[in-house]
């Protein structure tokens, strides 16, 4: 199905947030092209008046937000952000494919650079696109890139669960060259299907390439079984994990700890310092 891509004007663009790593959040987008089977924020679908089963098939660009933007970083305004956590983004993608078209995302980015204010930017995508605004965010002070991961293999059908993500070879090529440019960087393992990730040879050489690339800290947190999307692919999502069961050598999965002192074992840290879940 065709991804439907409108233009919205909106009132406002800085939300506060209630996540524990984050002042405020700035969402570009409603709605998310990926269509990830087991995303979280499809209740987000209700605001634009559409089913929550129509999520990842529509989106609307918030066209106004870097002129909202530029307003809310102006005279005394601003200073309301200073030493703030301000995440893109938590309900919405903001690399997704439209990006290329509307550059949303990189004109915000801009302004923070602009407004030289001292926020901590912190940026959530799982798409490869954001490597080509390494300059922009090289140039603010305080500056990271999440980027969502999963260890699949290449012969793999990641298009079972993220039907129209980029593969994982580009994820990381785009982590690479965020790290060369001297932009700090973390991996969001997630969400964690227990068929697939807890099995040291794979959870192993995950972590190792995201080291190779970078990479200094990660986020783990297991698949949300009370999502909307989960709930509505249920069927896809299992068939998922019985397919990866059936791959998986080992008769004894690791646990959380086990887990956890992997990633130190590779010199990485533990975002938030466990594995999550809710």
């Amino acid at each position: 199905m065709k991804v439907e891509v409108n233009e919205v004007a909106v009132k406002s663009i800085i939300t506060p947030s209630n996540l524990p790593d984050a002042d405020y959040v700035i969402n570009p987008y409603l709605g998310c092209s990926f269509g990830c089977k087991y995303c979280y924020a499809s209740f987000m679908a209700r605001f634009a008046g559409i089913a929550e089963p129509s999520w990842g098939n529509f989106v609307y660009a918030k066209v106004n937000a870097p002129e909202l933007i530029k307003k809310e970083l102006s005279g005394r305004r601003k200073d309301k952000y200073f030493g703030k956590r301000i995440l893109l983004s938590s309900v919405t993608d903001p690399y997704q494919p439209c990006e290329n078209r509307y550059q949303l995302t990189k004109s915000i980015l801009q302004e923070f650079t602009s407004a030289e204010i001292d926020s901590n930017i912190e940026v959530l995508t799982r798409s490869p696109i954001v490597a080509r605004d390494r300059d922009i965010l090289s140039q603010l002070p305080n500056c990271e890139v999440g980027m969502t991961v999963h260890y699949i293999e290449e012969d793999e059908p990641i298009s079972m669960i993220e039907p129209r993500g980029y593969p994982m070879r580009k994820r990381l090529k785009a982590l690479a060259q965020l790290a060369d440019s001297g932009i700090r960087t973390y991996a969001f393992i997630g969400p964690l299907f227990p068929y697939m990730f807890y099995e040291e040879d794979r959870m192993s050489h995950l972590l190792h390439e995201l080291r190779e690339v970078g990479v200094q800290e990660v986020f783990l947190e297991k698949i949300n079984r009370k999502a909307g999307m989960v709930r509505i692919h249920q069927a896809d999502i299992a068939t998922f994990e019985k397919d990866n069961l059936a791959k998986t050598q080992t008769a004894d999965k690791m646990t959380d700890s086990q887990v956890m002192q992997m990633v130190e074992e590779y010199g990485l840290s533990l975002r938030l310092g466990s594995v999550l879940e809710h």
